[in-house]
């Protein structure tokens, strides 16, 4: 499926995703896109402030319980009429169950929805300094150019990163 798509995630928990993550999609809506949000995990609260913001629902996205390709089905049946998919990922970007494995990590779910092995219109944003900012602004310019939006890591900045080789 070719939807732009955006991951947020973190190196820990308590570090501003949901807030960042509401902030974008609201930004999104303002800017006349019809974005379509997604949270990593079993978490039922953060997928209520996302659903207040764009007054449609946001769905969950567990790998452990539904596998790869369920999860994808998920994935791709939820975001099918969406300008934008926007995923807010789990604790830190690597932690997945009981935080000794990557199993049903922001990482594990990054890979199954978006290729991340090979990204094509994605970027996992890590909340650090101002690369939320960059993406949105990258966004804008391709946009302004009559291009259709291709989020690359290297378009904000991240390199040397396995995940986008």
């Amino acid at each position: 499926m070719k939807i732009p798509r955006i991951m947020l995630a973190a190196p820990a928990s308590g570090s501003g995703k949901t807030l960042i993550t509401c902030g974008l999609l609201q930004a999104f809506k303002n800017r006349g896109l019809h974005p379509v949000s997604f949270k990593c995990g079993p978490d039922y609260i953060d997928p209520l402030f996302h659903t207040q913001v764009l007054g449609i629902p946001s769905r969950n996205l567990d790998s452990y319980f539904t596998g790869r390709e369920l999860t994808k089905a998920l994935f791709c049946k939820n975001a099918a009429q969406a300008d934008l998919a926007v995923v807010e990922g789990v604790m830190g970007f690597y932690d997945g169950v009981a935080g000794i494995t990557t199993q049903a990590s922001s990482w594990n779910l990054a890979d199954i929805t978006m290729g991340c092995m090979a990204i094509v219109n994605i970027i996992a944003i890590l909340l650090l300094g101002n690369i939320a900012l960059k993406v949105l602004k990258d966004y804008e310019t391709q946009k302004k150019a009559g291009k259709n939006p291709v989020f690359k890591a290297e378009n904000v900045g991240i390199k040397n990163t396995d995940c986008w080789k």
